[in-house]
C-alpha cells in the first residue's frame, strides 16, 4: 500500500495508543508493587514492532476508505459539505451586515461581494443536499430556481 498523509496520521495514532497502553501498564505495575501474590502483577511489557503498528494503521486506513465509499460515508460527507457551505453563507451575511452598519464608501462593494458569496454558497448547499439524497438512494428533487441559473443545477 502506498504511503500517504492519512497513513502517516494513522501510524501516529497507533503509536499514541501504544504509549497510552504503556502508561497504563506502568501505573498498574506501580500499583502491584509491594505485597502481591505470585503471578498477579502485570505481564512484562513488550513494545509493538513497527511492522505491527504499520499493519494496524494500514488496516484502519482500508476500513476508513471502505466506509467513505459506503452510503453512510457518502451521506455524511455530503451533510458536512452542506454544513460548511451554510457556515460560509452565514459569514457572508455577517459581512454584509457589518458593511451596511459601517456606512463607509466601500459598503456597496462589500455588500455586492457578500451577495455573490451568498448565492454561491446557496448553490453549494443545494448540491450538497442533492448528494446526500443520492447517497440515501433517493432521486434529488427539483432545486428552487435562481435567476440566471445554469440549466440542471
Amino acid at each position: 500500500m502506498p504511503s500517504s498523509p492519512e497513513l502517516a496520521t494513522l501510524i501516529e495514532q497507533e503509536v499514541s495508543r501504544a504509549r497510552a497502553r504503556a502508561r497504563f501498564r506502568d501505573s498498574e505495575a506501580d500499583r502491584s508493587r509491594g505485597v502481591t501474590w505470585s503471578a498477579l502483577g502485570p505481564d512484562p511489557w513488550r513494545p509493538r514492532p513497527d511492522a505491527a503498528i504499520k499493519a494496524a494503521a494500514q488496516a484502519q486506513l482500508q476500513r476508513l476508505r471502505s466506509w467513505r465509499t459506503s452510503a453512510s460515508g457518502r451521506f455524511l460527507a455530503a451533510v458536512a459539505e452542506g454544513q460548511r457551505a451554510a457556515e460560509r453563507a452565514h459569514l457572508a451575511g455577517e459581512t454584509a451586515r457589518a458593511a451596511v452598519a459601517s456606512g463607509t464608501e466601500h459598503a456597496a462593494a462589500q455588500c455586492s461581494a457578500a451577495a455573490e458569496a451568498l448565492e454561491s454558497e446557496g448553490r453549494a448547499l443545494i448540491l450538497a443536499a442533492r448528494a446526500a439524497r443520492r447517497a440515501l438512494g433517493r432521486r434529488p428533487g427539483p432545486a428552487p430556481a435562481l435567476e440566471n441559473d445554469a440549466p440542471g443545477l
